[in-house]
């Protein structure tokens, strides 16, 4: 074994730059497909610290009115059914945390007493919630480290939270010896590649973006099935690397690659041709699929809101019960925030659902006009002056109109459900023609008007309905606007610890800039566009380096004929043009098989696109031509060496 084992070294050390090569690209490999396996594996197999996780299930509610329904009605009804063992409740949303100079946004789940004993967990220090206790918490070890650093334990702290042939060898002997250099170069890569791919979760958990909600719920790591998919991706790579190649050369007869040369290899270029094709297809479509991401966080960078939302900051505020005054309580928070100094005026904003989707209009032309819409904006009569926005027709809304309900429209919404005649003093109803929604009067007309960032940004923005009513949702946000955004947002913290400290656990809030909530947008489609760029070089390298090892290997087989055709009048022009001939045509069938394949992928990314298909041409052609023009830089040494063949040189060998 232990001579087996220099005969190795001995051989890897005379090919150092091989050795390298081969190892370098094996870890980067194994990294790149272990970090994305790590975080599928997360995807798939996320970590469940509960008890038997099969008999749990949930049952969840978002939006809608249940005002009518209480917590115990949810607890009487679901324990009724045979297959229930408990219940219990929990609600989930954004607070401030604070503790010392330690201050976060945090999402914080508001739980009954017998939450953590029904999902079977057990506390790592301390204990859990009591029935009796209103000011404990619960915290995570990872908040714990970042509240208190340097300390232990946190029990009792406050947080304020709102292959080679030889002759003599036997096939045998060189079946082993090749199979050991693979397995040597394998355990190498593999083993540099886990290193790398520990880094790599390092930099994916550090830099990812608060706006990637789905990722900040997931703990990538390296689990056993990570690990056993990098040994099962190494031995395959030795298996590829090192069997198949034997089991083929252990047929050869030496004496007749001797006299044949380079003819016996014809067979195997073909093989590593079709390998070099499908690493350039795969870089195709990685580098296709980055620069859509990247096109796309181009144009949400360029989203246009229909006014300065810049000056804006907002307090998102959601009440979990729906006996508590939230009309009045929105009201006064509208009011005290406008005596904030520096906010020169301020509104609330929200949202209200639309009876079985659709929006209708009062008739006309002996036809009622009807519209497709999901929900509408509700609103207070401060809500354009805050935002800065006129209206085109019409009026703004003005206080009183909350008693009889008023509606401001966008320009699109008047032409659909009106054709384009005269709307002001028209009047149309959240639901269908038979609901028994009150008709709205509309008042005005603007322009299109973009609230937030686009969220579904495979769609167009909605057209716009604006009303104001008497009755507001329980979930809503308090808009102000100030020369000091941030100035502003601290201000509106002060006002909801001190407004809604006496609600408990009754709700949850985030107050933000607006600056700051389109900061959390793109950096979450700007941190997806360098993953895939980051995924896209690193393919693209080992691609490049293939097609170089294939083209320089097929020159050193190729070399007596060029020798011949120099002899024989051929310019170094014309050499060139035959090594350019063999590398285009595997560039070409890479671009003719990664083109279709990346805009595949890219319906994949749907929701991710903003303002740009997943067909887009120009990014398609922009991928091949970096795909092109590195490929032929890769190819320049190669088709040098073959031009600077001397015939005597070759007569000299022979």
């Amino acid at each position: 074994m232990i001579a087996a084992l220099r005969v190795i070294v001995r051989s890897l050390r005379r090919s150092p730059g091989f050795t390298l090569s081969a190892v370098l690209c094996i870890a980067i490999a194994i990294a790149l497909s272990t970090s994305m396996a790590a975080i599928l594996d997360a995807v798939k197999h996320p970590y469940v610290p509960f008890r038997e996780p099969d008999r749990l299930a949930s049952v969840a509610h978002f939006g809608g009115n249940l005002r009518q329904i209480t917590q115990s009605d949810w607890r009487e009804t679901l324990t009724s059914a045979s297959f229930v063992e408990a219940v219990t409740f929990t609600a989930f949303g954004h607070v401030l945390v604070e503790s010392g100079h330690f201050s976060d946004d945090r999402l914080v789940s508001f739980v009954t007493p017998d939450y953590f004993s029904l999902l079977g967990v057990a506390p790592s220090s301390g204990r859990f919630l009591s029935a009796a206790g209103e000011d404990e918490v619960v915290i995570s070890d990872e908040l714990r480290r970042a509240a208190f650093p340097g300390r232990k334990s946190a029990l009792g702290s406050s947080l304020v939270a709102n292959g080679r042939i030889a002759l003599g060898a036997t096939p045998s002997v060189v079946a082993r010896h090749a199979i050991a250099e693979s397995l040597v170069l394998a355990i190498l890569g593999c083993a540099s590649g886990l290193l790398l791919a520990i880094w790599c979760m390092n930099l994916v958990t550090v830099y990812r973006p608060t706006g990637l909600r789905w990722l900040g719920i997931l703990d990538p790591h390296l689990s056993w099935r990570v690990f056993a998919f990098a040994a099962f991706a190494s031995l395959a790579t030795a298996f590829a690397a090192a069997i198949v190649p034997v089991l083929r050369i252990a047929r050869v007869d030496p004496g007749e690659v001797l006299k044949a040369g380079a003819a016996t290899m014809t067979r195997v270029a073909r093989r590593r041709d079709t390998l070099v094709i499908a690493q350039l297809a795969l870089s195709l479509m990685l580098l296709f699929c980055a620069g859509i991401l990247t096109k796309s966080a181009i144009r949400v960078k360029q989203y246009e809101f229909g006014y300065d939302p810049y000056p804006l900051a907002k307090a998102e505020v959601f009440f979990l019960k729906d006996s508590l005054n939230t009309d009045s309580t929105f009201r006064d928070l509208v009011q005290q925030a406008s005596r904030i100094p520096g906010v020169q005026s301020a509104t609330f904003v929200g949202s209200v659902g639309v009876e079985r989707g659709i929006i209708t209009a009062d008739e006309h032309n002996d036809s009622i006009g009807v519209m497709i819409k999901r929900g509408a904006t509700v609103v207070d009569p401060a809500f354009f002056r805050t935002v800065n926005l006129s209206v085109t027709s019409g009026r703004d809304f003005q206080y009183g109109d909350e008693e009889s309900g008023a509606a401001i429209i966008d320009q699109e919404t008047a032409r659909k459900l009106w054709r384009g005649d005269s709307v002001i003093g028209r009047s149309l109803k959240l639901g269908d023609p038979r609901s028994s929604r009150p008709w709205l009067r509309v008042v005005g007309v603007v322009k299109m008007v973009r609230l937030g960032m686009p969220t579904d940004p495979g769609l167009q923005p909605e057209p716009g309905v604006f009303v104001v009513q008497k009755t507001l949702p329980r979930g809503g946000a308090v808009l102000v606007r100030s020369a000091t955004p941030p100035m502003a947002a601290n201000e509106l913290r002060q006002l909801l610890r001190e407004r809604l400290r006496l609600r408990g656990r009754n709700y949850y809030s985030r107050v933000l800039t607006w600056t700051a909530d389109r900061e959390d947008t793109l950096s979450a489609r700007w941190f997806m566009a360098a993953l895939f760029a980051v995924f896209a070089g690193f393919t693209l390298l080992l691609s490049l380096a293939g097609i170089y090892g294939t083209l320089s290997y097929s020159v050193s087989r190729r070399m007596r004929e060029f020798g011949v055709r120099s002899a024989l009048g051929a310019t170094d022009v014309q050499l060139r043009k035959l090594v350019l001939a063999q590398a285009a045509i595997a560039i070409l069938a890479a671009t003719a098989i990664g083109g279709p394949g990346g805009i595949l992928a890219a319906r994949l990314l749907d929701t991710w696109l903003y303002g740009v298909w997943y067909s887009d041409v120009t990014v398609l052609v922009a991928a091949e031509v970096i795909l092109m023009l590195t490929s032929f830089c890769v190819c320049l040494p190669v088709m040098r060496r073959a031009a600077r063949l001397q015939p005597s040189h070759l007569l000299r060998e022979l």
